[in-house]
């Protein structure tokens, strides 16, 4: 079938094409029969311009045109009529003809047959014009582009071809398909291309990288019919597909949406990484730390506490000295209350993420003892019975593969390690007291 306003076209295997008007209690009446044909009517297309005519072909290898301007927008005859002279008629090709197409400008007519060719007509004289060779296999559909002099070719040798109206060079060849393809149809005002093959597979391709840019599988029988929406006239662009299970499916082209998204989210981004450096010069660590685990930022949350450990004189503990000048040195002060206001405020937030954000630091030895900081603080803040509460808000919350317990596991593991490397620098330590004591008794 095609359509043109309110009306369609429809071709049958009983040799004939009806045309129909839809009734403003939304059913149809037919108001012409066309008969000619001696063969099934594979495909008719309607001319997309004024609708003053349409093509016809069939299994009896022709084409055919029928005029229909005296019936479009006037009123339905009495009786229904039936026309059995065609305006023009030629033999097309030599095998059963698939598909017909009428070009946006209505100069030239498309057909595609079992042959493996395509063939371009002038549609006022029926003329061929240029035989297009170069598929394996026959060709099932074929599409003119809504802005330039090309035309797409679906096959049964698994391609997408695209041509030139002017010369009939093969321009381009998408291959992705593993089946026959059966449907295609221009998108985004040309930009773009749709098809649809026996397996059901729907892929959407980037006319000029020559890419597949997205793959669809909800048919599971072959995509016989794909159609798409004008942009221009509906505001977005739709997209139809039917398969021969008799499912359809409506789709809805969201690439602008999602184009206007990532420009909001990159704007926002910027906003957010201006505020956190302002934070981090007006020495507003807690705000700076808060903004970054909510920009998912590890370096940013990490420097942001560095920098509030250093600006309140924290330095490493010294766990061990026979000498009374070495115990007066300052020691991590890890209780607090900026530390803890943050830990409870990204435990509210995401705690899958502040464990993640845990792990990933506690991998460095550098910034180990930040995540053991934010972990003491987590155990400090917490309840025995508060970690069950927190297990279920984890898993409720949680894309990542990694359970709960294997996460704590990790950072056990960690932990483990970097006290045992810290055990062993203590260790080392006592031969330096030692060496000092005694150069003191030396020197004594």
């Amino acid at each position: 079938i095609d359509v043109f306003g309110n009306h369609v076209i429809s071709s049958s295997k009983d040799n004939t094409l009806k045309l129909w008007r839809l009734k403003p209690n939304n059913n149809y009446e037919c108001l012409i029969t066309f008969q000619g044909h001696t063969g099934s009517v594979n495909s008719c297309a309607f001319s997309p311009k004024n609708g003053e005519f349409v093509a016809s072909v069939s299994e009896d290898h022709n084409v055919k045109i029928w005029d229909t301007m005296k019936f479009i927008n006037k009123p339905k005859p009495k009786n229904e009529l039936v026309v059995s002279q065609a305006i023009r008629t030629a033999f097309a090709h030599e095998k059963d003809i698939n598909c017909v197409r009428i070009s946006p400008n209505q100069k030239l007519i498309a057909t595609s047959s079992q042959d493996r060719s395509i063939k371009l007509w002038d549609a006022k004289k029926l003329q061929m014009t240029l035989q297009l060779k170069g598929h394996k296999r026959g060709v099932w559909d074929v599409a003119f582009s809504p802005v330039e002099k090309l035309i797409a070719s679906a096959a049964g040798d698994n391609t997408v071809k695209i041509w030139s109206t002017d010369d009939g060079s093969c321009l381009n060849t998408f291959e992705g398909h593993i089946s026959t393809v059966l449907s295609v149809k221009w998108l985004a005002l040309g930009l773009e291309l749709i098809s649809g093959s026996a397996d059901g597979i729907i892929k959407v391709w980037n006319v000029k990288k020559a890419t597949c840019v997205n793959t669809f599988d909800k048919h599971e029988g072959k995509v016989w019919a794909i159609d798409v929406s004008n942009p221009l006239k509906t505001g977005k662009q739709l997209m139809l597909s039917g398969d021969n299970n008799s499912l359809l499916c409506l789709w809805e082209d969201v690439t602008k949406v999602e184009e206007k998204e990532k420009q909001e989210e990159k704007k926002k981004f910027i906003i957010n990484n201006q505020s956190y450096n302002n934070y981090l010069r007006e020495k507003k660590y807690v705000e700076a730390a808060k903004l970054a685990f909510g920009m998912n930022l590890v370096r940013g949350f990490t420097k942001a506490l560095e920098l509030l450990l250093l600006e309140k004189d924290f330095s490493t503990e010294v766990i061990y000295s026979e000498f009374e000048e070495l115990t007066n040195q300052p020691k991590f002060n890890t209780d607090y209350n900026e530390i803890r206001d943050i830990v409870l405020y990204c435990l509210g937030e995401d705690i899958q993420k502040l464990l993640l954000f845990i792990r990933d630091l506690n991998t460095s030895s550098k910034y180990s003892f930040i995540s053991q900081i934010i972990l003491r603080q987590i155990i400090k803040s917490q309840k025995l019975g508060d970690f069950e509460e927190l297990k279920k808000k984890y898993q409720a919350n949680s894309e990542d593969t990694i359970g709960f317990e294997k996460l704590l596991e990790v950072l056990l593991s960690y932990s483990e390690r970097h006290w045992n490397r810290i055990r062993k620098y203590i260790k080392k330590s006592y031969y330096l007291d030692f060496f000092l004591k005694n150069i003191k008794i030396l020197q004594g």
